[in-house]
């Protein structure tokens, strides 16, 4: 089967779909949705811990791009969500100073909070006093409160909007296995069916850099998978606590917040994540899924990219410790219990959710934000990570912005999209600089 399109977004996850709806809100084009799996936001977005965070721990200058979007997509999330009846319960997020050092942290996270749009009625610095009138069964020396952070279910956001998509092809079940350039690209799917379109918008969230690999793009950055596992408390266990409990994140240098206890909406309380080291993007349990995956990751090119975080001591100490808490409950209550003490392996009733994140790596280590690269008539956005899902209406108008700006689309005619988000304040806030890189 062949078919053609204007437009073709590759991933049908939260980004994506987003995308799409920007897109067919503010063109007249065929657009076409393409998903490996067999129904929208089946991986990341579905299987995460469920929070619209608030920007008040991200750093303006490192990850200015992500705390601007996080700040614009809170409101246009709450509008979403109340026009659709979706689940929206504002549980708060209170984050705890374990040392000296986290106290020294904590006390940025006003700045970051202001810098990044956040009100002052919004969030609350705590002593001890301060956080044991809020929070009595945690112990620290400190925390920070950010008091508008929510709980919500990404999955069925996401495919929600994509029940609002007008103009739009889904294509489900079927990944892309190769991109050829010609008269616009033809893509060849897992079927053995075939795809036209004059652009496509890689989305692909941890397979992106696959695809922008097979298209001769990034050849110099690499992509490790880190899972994240959660273990579910007993509906008696610990109900006086009310909020999301973080702790300031041992590994500062690493991309990785540690375990937290989370409620989601639905008043299910669970502990996690961890960052579990894997072989590929959907090993939701073990390391690899086979041998031969274990194998080819283990040689997975750009070698030297990979090999100077796997002779890291500093990351392999992390990545031991990371998987004890994956493979038993009393590994995870082990690190919840240094703040929340009351806290036992017999409250957990057993695992939750367990999703799979891809972190892009350089030669210089991590790669804080997401890369978005152009090449002709494609654009690739690479690492979106947490908190990518909080903002993806914002993010993914920012990716419209700089399609516009790269001459893969032309300026729309409307600004306001279906669902009522409007571009032009995204434009305003988010102007395209070129960040990122362009090939």
């Amino acid at each position: 089967m062949e078919r053609d399109c204007d437009i073709a977004i590759i991933g049908a996850g939260v980004l994506g779909t987003c995308l799409a709806h920007w897109i067919s809100s503010l063109y007249s084009a065929r657009v076409c949705l393409i998903d490996a799996s067999g129904d929208v936001a089946s991986h990341t977005t579905s299987r995460n811990t469920g929070v619209i965070h608030r920007p008040f721990y991200l750093d303006p200058v490192k990850k200015g791009t992500f705390a601007r979007a996080a700040s614009l997509s809170y409101p246009m999330w709450m509008k979403f969500a109340r026009d659709f009846s979706l689940p929206w319960e504002q549980v708060g997020t209170v984050e705890v100073a374990l040392s000296d050092r986290d106290l020294d942290v904590i006390s940025s996270y006003s700045e970051y909070a202001e810098s990044n749009g956040m009100s002052r009625e919004e969030y609350e610095v705590l002593d001890t006093h301060g956080l044991q009138a809020i929070e009595g069964s945690v112990k620290a020396l400190g925390a920070f409160f950010s008091k508008t952070d929510t709980s919500v279910d990404y999955g069925l956001m996401t495919r929600a909007i994509c029940g609002t998509l007008s103009g739009v092809s889904t294509v489900l079940g079927r990944s892309v296995v190769r991109i050829v350039e010609g008269e616009g690209y033809n893509l060849t799917l897992s079927d053995g069916s075939t795809l036209r379109a004059r652009t496509v918008f890689n989305c692909a969230g941890a397979n992106s850099l696959r695809i922008a690999h097979s298209m001769g793009l990034a050849r110099d950055l690499s992509v490790f998978f880190f899972r994240g596992d959660y273990w579910r408390l007993r509906q008696d266990a610990l109900p006086s606590i009310r909020h999301n409990i973080y702790s300031v994140p041992r590994f500062l240098k690493f991309p990785f917040l540690d375990p937290h206890f989370i409620v989601r909406y639905s008043g299910v309380r669970e502990l996690g994540p961890n960052a579990a080291l894997v072989a590929g993007p959907y090993v939701y349990s073990g390391f690899s899924e086979s041998p031969l995956q274990a194998l080819s990751w283990l040689f997975e090119r750009p070698v030297l990219t990979r090999l100077s975080l796997l002779t890291n001591l500093e990351f392999l100490g992390m990545v031991r410790s990371e998987w004890e808490s994956s493979t038993s409950p009393e590994g995870m209550v082990r690190r919840l219990s240094s703040f929340i003490p009351s806290l036992k392996a017999s409250m957990i009733s057993g695992p939750g959710i367990s999703g799979v994140r891809g972190s892009v790596v350089s030669r210089s280590g991590f790669v804080p934000e997401a890369v978005m690269i152009t090449d002709g008539s494609s654009l690739h956005v690479i690492n979106y990570n947490s908190p990518g899902a909080t903002g993806a209406p914002a993010f993914s108008a920012y990716v419209l912005i700089r399609a516009v700006s790269q001459g893969l689309l032309r300026e729309p005619e409307r600004n306001m999209s279906r669902l009522g988000w409007d571009l032009d304040a995204v434009r305003e806030a988010m102007p395209d600089r070129g960040q990122g890189m362009t090939a």
